[in-house]
């Protein structure tokens, strides 16, 4: 796990504080997995900041194969010959927030705190990933 502060700065409570990064790379993706495996229904779509990180995870059948990957209106696959769900978070059944602050642009932000998380994996009560339900 990437999320990790020196007491410099008061260790990963510290650096929420400080407005600094609880997780990145998606290194918590696959912490979401065994959720993801057992929860959806047959088809259900998926959003995540990182479609690419879900469609590794198809392709190593790590993530169940009928779980659609939602693209998003800006995203540029790197698995250009994936089929992808055309959805934003706003409509996907399933949606994959990463705790990475940087990443929580306004319209995201404000629909997270409408929503309580469905699934949720923690590190020393900081939350690092989360997953909504719709």
């Amino acid at each position: 796990m990437l999320s990790y502060y020196s007491e410099a700065v008061g260790g990963i409570y510290g650096a929420k504080i400080l407005g600094l990064e609880t997780s990145y790379w998606c290194e918590t993706y696959s912490n979401v997995l065994s959720y993801l495996t057992t929860h959806p229904k047959p088809g259900a779509v998926v959003y995540a900041e990182c479609q690419d990180v879900l469609i590794y995870y198809q392709l190593h059948d790590r993530l169940r194969s009928d779980l659609q990957i939602a693209n998003g209106p800006d995203a540029v696959p790197a698995f250009p010959s994936s089929h992808l769900n055309p959805d934003t978070f706003i409509e996907a059944d399933y949606v994959i927030v990463q705790n990475r602050q940087s990443g929580f642009y306004r319209t995201l932000r404000k629909w997270m705190y409408a929503r309580k998380p469905i699934y949720e994996v923690r590190y020393r009560r900081i939350q690092l990933i989360a997953v909504y339900g719709q």
